[in-house]
């Protein structure tokens, strides 16, 4: 079943964009394309279609200036099919995300071990919760360095959220090796976050104050894991020393 991940593409390719365009002023449509297939990952043999927010067709040319813009995308990959549609949204004209200074919203939860979690459940230290879905690719490899980070920092609670069934996140934990709590078909709770990409993380004090929130590790650093880890280490300190 496709799914959106609207963020591993905001994230990812925005920090690309940037730095293409930066050192290289002729950065044309055919690099956009292949910078795109690059970090979806997509297969050679997989139809790219790109549309506007009104369906129309775009230009791999308008795509790279939508992104400068701070444009988000909306990604459906159809393996059956051998595509990806990408839909290009507008640029968001108001900051609506639940974040910094603001108070959990009440959640209630299950987890693949049928264990109940709520917010009081976590009370009493700070917690990290991330959002991640199954085949969302910067999920996948930021799983490593998120299991790390657990085994070396034993003083936060730990909640992994995702929209997907529990077979999903079972199949997710077993392969992508997920040492983190995982709680499924957390729709409601991620609406109510107003989470629309994926990944995204929270630093959460033991009061229930959103100390900080995150949308995805830096590209670059992911094929270190150690430089990813420091560089989540840092994400983390900084916010919990405010």
């Amino acid at each position: 079943m496709p799914k959106h991940f609207l963020s591993c593409v905001p994230l990812l390719f925005a920090l690309a964009i940037s730095q293409a365009v930066a050192e290289a002023p002729g950065f044309d449509g055919a690099a956009a394309e292949t910078m795109l297939r690059q970090t979806l990952e997509l297969p050679a043999e997989y139809k790219l279609i790109v549309l506007d927010e009104q369906g129309a067709p775009l230009g791999f040319d308008v795509v790279a200036r939508r992104m400068q813009s701070g444009g988000a995308m909306d990604v459906q990959r159809d393996d059956a099919a051998k595509t990806a549609t990408l839909r290009v949204q507008p640029p968001s004209t108001g900051n609506s995300e639940v974040g910094e200074g603001a108070t959990l919203p009440s959640f209630d939860l299950q987890d693949i071990h049928n264990r109940r979690i709520r917010n009081l459940d976590l009370a009493g230290r700070p917690t990290l919760i991330n959002f991640f879905f199954e085949t969302c690719v910067p999920c996948i490899k930021e799983a490593p360095v998120l299991t790390l980070y657990r085994l070396r920092h034993r003083e936060f609670n730990y909640l992994a959220v995702t929209p997907d069934t529990k077979e999903e996140a079972k199949r997710f934990v077993l392969q992508r090796k997920l040492d983190w709590p995982v709680a499924y078909e957390g729709d409601d709770f991620i609406a109510a976050m107003k989470v629309t990409g994926f990944p995204t993380y929270l630093l959460v004090a033991s009061d229930g104050r959103i100390l900080g929130r995150g949308s995805g590790m830096d590209p670059r650093s992911m094929d270190d894991p150690a430089r990813a880890l420091g560089e989540f280490e840092k994400w983390v300190s900084d916010r919990i020393r405010q």
